[in-house]
């Protein structure tokens, strides 16, 4: 009866240690076709003139990230389209979370400043 154990134990042995070998070493194929999707970063400045460049373009799939400086106020900036909203204070840098342009269309962003008097800035993020 021992050694019926003793067979067993070593059989489930040798499949744990050939199941622990297979997961370390087995790497899955590559799927074709299946890539990372670009990515294009844009520096944004806020100011009282306009936001500049206020005209972005990029390929459908991209991933996008910006950089928005403001030089004179403090803003929120909106991109709607694509669920950003952001407060950049004056004289600061923020970095929103990148997101992917996965609709073609033209989409409206904007930055709104409180400085006393309120003011709206508005520019488009192109996608095709």
């Amino acid at each position: 009866m021992r050694s019926g154990l003793r067979t067993v134990f070593v059989l489930l042995m040798i499949v744990a240690l050939a199941t622990v070998f297979l997961a370390l070493v087995y790497r899955p194929p590559r799927q074709q076709g299946i890539t990372e999707p670009a990515r294009e970063y844009f520096d944004l400045t806020l100011s009282a003139s306009g936001i500049e460049p206020n005209v972005i373009s990029v390929r459908l799939g991209t991933l996008v990230s910006l950089n928005l400086t403001s030089l004179d106020y403090d803003y929120w900036f909106s991109l709607p389209g694509y669920g950003i909203s952001e407060r950049v204070f004056a004289g600061q840098t923020r970095h929103p979370p990148g997101f992917i342009a996965n609709r073609v269309g033209n989409f409206t962003f904007q930055s709104t400043a409180f400085s006393g008097a309120i003011f709206t800035n508005e520019g488009t993020l192109r996608v095709t």
